[in-house]
C-alpha cells in the first residue's frame, strides 16, 4: 500500500513538472540506478572472489607434490598453438618426477577448472585428463593401462566451485571404485570457509 501511495505521488509530481525539471529528474534518476547496479555489483563481486572454495589449498596441494619439478614425458595438446605453450615452458622445468599425471572432476567450474589443472598442463609439463575420459579407458584396459604412473585422482564435492546445469558421475563413479577395488582413502580432503567438502584428492601409483 505504501509503494502504491508513493508511485501515485511520483507520478502527480512528474506529470505537474516542467519539461526542464523532467529532464533534470530522468539524468538524477539514471545516475543513481547507475550507482546502485555498480555498488550492487562490486559488493557481489567482492563476495565471489573473498569465498573459499577450497581452490587455493588444492593449489598449494600440487605445489607440494610436484615442487616446481615435471615428468619425463610431455603432454601433447591437438592445438599445434597450445601445444607450442607447452613446449617452451616445459624447457625451465625439471623433469626430474617419475611418470605421473592428474585425472581431474570435470564438474569442476570452468574458471576454476583451468587455473588448478588446465594451467599445470600448459605451464608445468603435468598431464591431466578428465574423468570421463579416465573411466572409459579403466572400462577397456583396467588399470593396468597406467601402469608405471602415480595418478592424482580429484573428486568435487558440494564445497566446491561447480558447474551448473547438467553433471557428469565420472569422477563419482571412480572413487567408488578406488574406494572399493583398491580400498583407497583420500590423500588430503580439503574443505570450503564453512567446513563443507570441497575436494578429495586420492594419490596411488600402479
Amino acid at each position: 500500500m505504501a509503494i502504491a501511495m508513493l508511485v501515485f505521488i511520483f507520478l502527480e509530481l512528474y506529470r505537474q513538472m516542467p519539461r526542464q525539471w523532467i529532464k533534470i529528474s530522468g539524468i538524477v534518476l539514471f545516475a543513481t540506478f547507475f550507482l546502485y547496479e555498480s555498488y550492487f555489483a562490486i559488493s557481489t563481486a567482492r563476495f565471489i572472489y573473498a569465498a573459499d572454495f577450497g581452490v587455493l589449498a588444492l593449489d598449494r596441494y600440487f605445489d607440494e607434490q610436484f615442487s616446481d619439478a615435471r615428468p619425463p614425458g610431455l603432454p601433447q595438446h591437438p592445438n599445434p598453438h597450445l601445444d607450442a605453450v607447452i613446449q617452451k615452458y616445459a624447457k625451465n622445468i625439471p623433469n626430474t618426477l617419475p611418470p605421473a599425471g592428474i585425472i581431474y572432476d570435470e564438474n569442476t567450474g570452468l574458471a576454476h577448472s583451468l587455473w588448478l589443472f588446465s594451467r599445470r598442463q600448459f605451464y608445468h609439463g603435468i598431464p591431466i585428463m578428465p574423468a570421463s575420459e579416465f573411466e572409459m579407458i579403466l572400462q577397456k584396459n583396467g588399470f593396468a593401462a597406467f601402469s608405471g604412473f602415480t595418478l592424482y585422482v580429484v573428486r568435487a564435492d558440494q564445497g566446491a566451485p561447480l558447474t551448473h546445469g547438467a553433471r557428469t558421475r565420472s569422477a563419482e563413479h571412480i572413487e567408488q571404485l578406488l574406494r572399493e577395488k583398491l580400498r583407497l582413502s583420500p590423500d588430503r580432503t580439503i574443505t570450503d570457509d564453512q567446513g563443507a567438502a570441497a575436494f578429495r584428492v586420492y594419490k596411488f601409483s600402479i
